[in-house]
């Protein structure tokens, strides 16, 4: 039986993203495939479960040179879905789902071990809520809580709900991904600082919340944050001018050394 770190489940999306200037892409994405490439990138072995009509998509190129491996099973359509953003970063849009895929439940999945179960659903129903309890008696288990708060009405329109199961599933998660906005839906608070705290009180082990501006974690004992975008210090300006051409630092690297996030650890 093949071994893996980490394996993440949910659907790809053919995704129609409209920016603030009215420049359009059309492109294969969705939670899995940014993790499926994050998690192989980083040198975990690296199992992705998805779902799509052949006939309208294909995620094997998506995930061309991740170092993922794919497994996937029909559905009867693709995810689809149309964002339209009306700021320069990002943060304020609109989201149509133009298609919906099967839902994922726990007996269909790869018959392999991993340590890590990462479900990356879009909207909610994607995502059977009870694979999160199932998948807890196997391994550890990582959430990106936007599969159980995203909701598409009969229109395609989405919006946010909170999640009315959270209480009983939160003790499950190891590993909870939110946004800002989703832990504010999610606990009422604003404060982002706050809010790690009371998911982590309702049972979350480590607590990951991003925003425009930073990524806050905090796993019960120490609250880390790294800006989004921070500025290059003078010194790291001066290293990049000695890096060979053709070559580049990332300057979240430089400014946030890895060694900052040790918590959640299924990001390393």
């Amino acid at each position: 039986m093949k071994k893996y770190d980490v394996m993440i489940v949910g659907p790809v999306s053919l995704d129609h993203n409209i920016d603030c200037e009215g420049r359009e892409r059309r492109e294969l994405g969705g939670a899995v495939v940014a993790s499926g490439f994050a998690a192989a990138r980083s040198g975990r072995r690296t199992a992705v479960f998805t779902k799509f009509n052949p006939g309208t998509a294909d995620a094997e190129p998506a995930f061309a040179g991740s170092g993922a491996e794919v497994y996937w099973k029909t559905s009867a359509s693709t995810c689809a879905i149309r964002n339209q953003y009306f700021t320069p970063d990002k943060e304020k849009r609109s989201c149509t789902a133009m298609g919906r895929c099967d839902g994922f439940f726990f007996d269909e999945l790869p018959r392999v071990e991993t340590s890590v179960y990462h479900f990356a659903g879009l909207m909610t129903g994607d995502i059977d809520e009870r694979m999160i309890a199932e998948a807890a008696g196997y391994g550890k288990v990582a959430v990106d809580v936007q599969g159980f708060l995203r909701c598409a009405g009969e229109d395609g329109a989405m919006t946010f709900r909170d999640w009315e199961n959270k209480r009983l599933y939160l003790p499950h998660i190891d590993y909870l991904k939110t946004d800002a906005a989703e832990a504010e839906i999610l606990t009422g608070v604003s404060d982002r600082r706050r809010a790690a705290r009371i998911l982590h009180r309702w049972g979350a082990s480590e607590v990951l919340i991003t925003h425009n501006t930073e990524v806050l974690a905090f796993d019960g004992s120490q609250m880390r944050t790294c800006p989004s975008a921070p500025e290059i210090s003078p010194g790291a300006r001066a290293a990049e001018t000695r890096l060979s051409p053709g070559t580049s630092r990332n300057a979240s690297t430089e400014a946030c050394p890895r060694r900052f996030f040790t918590a959640p650890r299924w990001c390393l």
